[in-house]
């Protein structure tokens, strides 16, 4: 059984945070009923934890029952990064005395919240990048990629590569591609941070997919770091309009994954 890394149990934390805020009303609180209603959507330890997580953070606030704020839950993540993370034996996959009895010093349900983030970080240290992209290409089924001036709107398929980089750059991308850098159909024309599509990508989804539009950004978020746009091939109008596009990240391990599509450049 592989063991745990500080980076799954902030993952796992991260995807609960983010279950939480998904269930947030307009006004970016989340009620107790906003709760209720996205628990009913999740299932395993995922349900266990992001339940475990809200209600800790409802206590915390002295305010039981009142909704929770962005500002609150981002209190409560740095304080369990700052305060709890800290205290666990990652050589053990399971929650030992030791660490209990640490966890319960600094606050009640410390320990409960703690042993269902371990179990959750257990997944994640389990999770092989195949199925780790299995999962995104059934969340992206039905979702289209329209952005970056394309004049086409086209899906996106899911991606993997098993290698071991430490960071991801035009350098380390092309050599794990083994792509030709005096061809212009496979030089990289644009490399972006991810994070300024998510919300323009989830924004041009149909009303019915938006939320797996959502989950599918949750997911990627979660799971990878270092969160790239990668797009191929020289913008000139000589050449093939179609760019392969990669919006990719690296695991713990350092193997490459997220999903492929393309954008269509005619001018």
């Amino acid at each position: 059984m592989p063991r745990i890394a500080k980076a799954d149990l902030i993952a796992a934390l991260e995807r609960a945070a983010n279950h939480i805020r998904a269930a947030a009303s307009e006004d970016g609180q989340t009620t107790r009923n906003d709760m209720r209603r996205k628990l009913r959507e999740l299932r395993g330890i995922d349900r266990l934890l992001t339940d475990v997580l809200y209600r800790f953070i409802d206590h915390r606030n002295g305010k039981a029952g009142a909704s929770i704020s962005e500002e609150s839950l981002g209190d409560a993540l740095t304080f369990l990064r700052k305060e709890l993370i800290t205290l666990y034996d990652l050589r053990k996959n399971r929650l030992t005395t030791e660490e209990s009895e640490s966890m319960a010093m600094i606050g009640s349900m410390c320990v409960q919240l703690a042993r269902q983030l371990k179990r959750a970080a257990q997944q994640e240290a389990d999770l092989h990048p195949a199925e780790l992209a299995d999962k995104l290409g059934e969340l992206a089924l039905g979702l289209t990629f329209d952005d970056y001036a394309s004049e086409s709107s086209e899906g996106l398929e899911s991606f993997f590569l098993e290698v071991e980089l430490s960071n991801l750059t035009e350098s380390s991308f092309s050599q794990a591609l083994e792509l030709d850098p005096v061809d212009p159909k496979q030089v990289i024309e644009r490399k972006l941070p991810a994070a300024g599509l998510f919300e323009r990508f989830i924004d041009i989804q149909k009303a019915s997919h938006k939320a797996s539009a959502l989950e599918l950004v949750e997911t990627l978020k979660a799971h990878l770091y270092d969160l790239t746009i990668i797009i191929l091939g020289e913008d000139d109008p000589e050449l093939d309009p179609i760019h392969p596009v990669y919006i990719v990240g690296l695991n713990r391990k350092g193997n490459i994954v997220g999903l492929k599509s393309k954008v269509v450049w005619t001018d």
